[in-house]
C-alpha cells in the first residue's frame, strides 16, 4: 500500500474498528488531505511503525481512541493540521517518533482524557507550543517530550497535566493555569530559569 486516497471513498459502518490497519507499510511515506468517519470508533495503532516523514491536513472523526495511532513513525519529522475533534483517548499516539520537530495546527479536543506518553521517545521535540490541556484529562503519565526545553502560548485546566521531572525544561512563556491544584506540577524540573505566572487567587 502506497496511496491512501481510497480512505475518503472507504464508507464505514457504525461502530466500525480501525486498529493497526496500515501497521508495518514500508511504503505509506507521506499522509494529506484525509478524513476518517465519524462512524468509526477506534484506529490503535493504524499506521504504527509506518516510514511516514510528513502528516498535512488529516481529520480523525473518531470519538473513541487513537492511542499508538503513529507510534513507532521513526522518520516522521513534520505534522502540519491534524484534528482530532472528538477523541478520547490519545496515549501514546506520537510515541517513539524519535525524529518529529514540527508540530502545527495541533489542538486538543476537550473530550480527551487520556494522554499518557503521548510524545514520549520525541528526542527531537523540545518546544511544545500553542496547546491547551482540557480539564477532562485524568491520565497523563510521561506526556512531554524527553527533552522539552519550552512551553510556549500553554494553558493547563487540568490537575493531572505536570511536568515533574522534566529537568531539560528551561523556559516557560505565555503559560497559564486554569486549576486550583498545581500540586507536584513542576516538581524536580532543575533547569527552569524563566519567571512562571501562577493565577491569582
Amino acid at each position: 500500500v502506497d496511496s491512501l486516497n481510497v480512505l475518503n471513498e472507504i464508507n464505514m459502518g457504525a461502530n466500525s474498528t480501525m486498529n493497526y490497519t496500515f501497521a508495518e507499510c514500508p511504503n505509506i511515506r507521506t499522509l494529506s488531505n484525509i478524513t476518517i468517519s465519524r462512524n468509526v470508533t477506534s484506529v490503535e495503532g493504524m499506521f504504527k511503525g509506518c516510514p511516514l516523514t510528513s502528516i498535512s491536513n488529516i481529520t480523525v472523526n473518531v470519538s473513541g481512541s487513537i492511542n499508538g495511532l503513529f507510534m513507532g513513525c521513526s522518520q516522521l519529522t513534520t505534522i502540519n493540521t491534524f484534528r482530532i475533534p472528538n477523541v478520547t483517548d490519545l496515549s501514546n499516539v506520537f510515541s517513539g517518533c524519535s525524529n518529529l520537530t514540527t508540530l502545527i495546527g495541533f489542538e486538543l479536543p476537550s473530550s480527551v482524557t487520556n494522554i499518557s506518553n503521548l510524545f514520549n521517545g520525541c528526542y527531537a521535540l523540545t518546544t511544545i507550543e500553542n496547546l491547551t490541556f482540557p480539564n477532562n484529562i485524568t491520565e497523563a503519565n510521561t506526556w512531554y517530550p524527553p527533552y522539552l526545553e519550552t512551553l510556549q502560548n500553554i494553558t493547563i485546566n487540568s490537575s493531572a497535566v505536570k511536568l515533574t521531572n522534566c529537568t531539560t525544561l528551561t523556559t516557560i512563556r505565555n503559560f497559564t493555569l486554569g486549576t486550583s491544584d498545581c500540586s507536584g506540577m513542576f516538581e524536580g524540573c532543575t533547569s527552569i530559569t524563566s519567571d512562571i505566572e501562577l493565577p491569582s487567587t
